[in-house]
């Protein structure tokens, strides 16, 4: 709750593709009237990316070592 709150404060101040919490929020440019994505498509893809391969591959490696084995 506190990085969905956290994500709105920088989506507001502008920073939005930075946090991945507000990344959802500048792809459908809920809390603007004008356009969120000025900065181009392709920061917004880069920074999607970033975030999936950063907790994919965190969920991967937590799996592997803890996850049961039969």
């Amino acid at each position: 709750m506190a990085g969905s709150i956290l994500g709105f404060i920088i989506s507001n101040k502008g920073y939005s593709i930075y946090w991945p919490y507000s990344v959802m929020l500048l792809g459908m440019n809920a809390n603007k009237s004008e356009d969120s994505l000025r900065q181009g498509l392709l920061p917004f893809l880069a920074s999607l990316c970033v975030f999936f391969l950063l907790f994919a591959g965190s969920s991967i490696l937590h799996l592997k070592k803890k996850d049961v084995r039969a």
